[in-house]
């Protein structure tokens, strides 16, 4: 692209605008000055500034052209054939127009943003934790710690079979709970119960060990 032979040119509200938004400001308005005075075409890195460059490069031609025809009148001059008040209505609807994208682009990329935030999120969430069941060393062991007289061998083979599962099929999350409620039901029943999840309710009509456990 040639150069044009002005020496000056407006730099219109809608060039500052983009320049405020831009990753960095000096650099993006030597850039708008490059290509008006010599056509240099601009790379940014960027992509917020190589949207703004795009909003306001229809302009900066316009504006290069109409200084070109006019004798060296940057366009907005009042020496220029056009004069700033023929100008004026299109470029407050023009800056109204790029004000609007870049407000719309803003809001796009703070939903970017958002998504990504919630993305990392899930990605930085646990995974849940898998129930671990006791061996039976183990289960005999946590008897003897708490006095139960129960059988644990008995509780262990009994849940072992149906994979730790309860009669409502739902699994056991805490053994140390169903161990407890095993040892329940031997002092209620007087021996090993032979239908752990059937529980004799107690007098006064209130079971105080949950269903799920």
């Amino acid at each position: 692209m040639s150069s044009t032979e002005n020496n000056s040119f407006q730099f219109w509200k809608n060039y500052y605008l983009a320049t405020r938004r831009a990753t960095n400001p000096a650099a993006f308005a030597l850039a708008i000055i490059d290509f008006y005075f010599d056509g240099k075409e601009p790379t940014f890195s960027d992509e917020m500034d190589t949207f703004l460059w795009g909003m306001i490069r229809p302009s900066i031609d316009r504006s290069r052209r109409a200084s070109n025809a006019g004798g060296g009148a940057p366009i907005g001059n009042r020496n220029g054939p056009n004069g700033r008040r023929g100008n004026q209505s299109e470029n407050q609807s023009e800056n109204q127009t790029n004000r609007n994208r870049i407000r719309n682009r803003n809001k796009e990329i703070e939903l970017e943003k958002e998504n990504r935030s919630i993305l990392v999120a899930d990605a930085a969430a646990p995974a849940p934790k898998e129930i671990v069941y006791p061996t039976l060393e183990e289960l005999k062991k946590y008897f003897k710690e708490k006095g139960f007289s129960s059988d644990p061998e008995g509780m262990f083979f009994y849940y072992g079979e149906n994979e730790w599962h309860q009669n409502n099929g739902l699994p056991i999350k805490n053994w140390r709970m169903a161990a407890a409620r095993w040892e329940h039901r031997k002092k209620n029943n007087n021996n090993s119960p032979t239908q752990p999840d059937r529980i004799k309710i107690p007098a006064a009509g209130k079971d105080n060990y949950p269903n799920s456990f």
